[in-house]
């Protein structure tokens, strides 16, 4: 099954659609997915931002699942007024947020010397998408829906693998 805004984290399984960005590598090189204990410190965690709430709970489910911890945020202005910024090892950003662009998050992220490794995510995908998340820099992205294992190998590229 692939990771759609309704899916069931523990059926998430196949194949999905992704495109990594500048410079990485097309194949994972960590074999099989299997859920593992984090060696990130508890107190780094991914940040995710992306309006539907039932996709942002999906992926942060899946992350800590796969032994990531995660910070869950509805909106650029959530996550912008959080700041702990040196708390995210990486982030993953919708690109179509409700009333705002995750391609300017990031663009505000880097104006302010926030440079933690970024995974766009659209629903709406598009050349000119591909091509402003690759001026504005990311470690992958992905196309929705996708599959568990993308995300997931999208992770380990961008933040590490869990042991």
């Amino acid at each position: 099954m692939l990771l759609t805004p309704r899916a069931s984290v523990r059926a998430m399984h196949g194949q999905g659609n992704s495109r990594y960005c500048v410079g990485m590598p097309g194949q994972s090189q960590f074999g099989a997915l299997e859920p593992r204990r984090p060696i990130v410190p508890e107190a780094k965690s991914i940040y995710v931002v992306d309006d539907d709430q039932s996709m942002r709970t999906s992926i942060g489910r899946l992350l800590r699942e796969y032994g990531y911890a995660a910070k869950l945020f509805d909106s650029a202005r959530a996550l912008l007024s959080h700041g702990s910024f040196d708390q995210a090892i990486c982030m993953v950003i919708d690109i179509n947020l409700e009333n705002e662009s995750g391609i300017d998050l990031r663009q505000q992220l880097l104006r302010q010397g926030i440079t933690a490794p970024i995974v766009f995510i659209t629903g709406n995908d598009s050349e000119a998408h591909r091509a402003e998340a690759a001026k504005v820099g990311c470690a992958a992205y992905l196309t929705k829906p996708f599959s568990a294992k993308s995300l997931i190998a999208s992770m380990a590229r961008a933040c590490g693998p869990t042991t």
